[in-house]
């Protein structure tokens, strides 16, 4: 991962060699391996190495998971939210219909 150079001897006499520079290689990362499951309550964490350097290891968290949705709630909270118009145009109809 780091710029370099290599050198190439001479067959003929050990005087001479030729030298070119090396361009650094870019990281080559694998894929991301779970460290810790993220929950409702906390974050998790996951890491990836580089397969050129395994001293090079990114990391990173895991959001927390959303709470799950209590339907039993939300199908009284629509079931009330029904009731409760069906009352409001009763009482409005019934008022309604004592004007006339």
């Amino acid at each position: 991962t780091d710029e370099g150079e290599k050198t190439f001897p001479c067959a003929h006499t050990s005087d001479h060699k030729k030298t070119e520079s090396l361009a650094a290689l870019r990281h080559d990362y694998g894929e991301w391996i779970v460290d810790k499951e993220a929950t409702v309550e906390e974050e998790g964490e996951e890491h990836r190495v580089c397969s050129r350097d395994d001293t090079h290891i990114e990391i990173r968290a895991i959001p927390k998971l959303d709470p799950p949705i209590p339907w039993a709630l939300v199908i009284v909270a629509v079931a009330f939210d029904i009731v409760a118009l069906c009352v409001a145009y009763y009482l409005i109809y019934r008022g309604m219909r004592k004007k006339n």
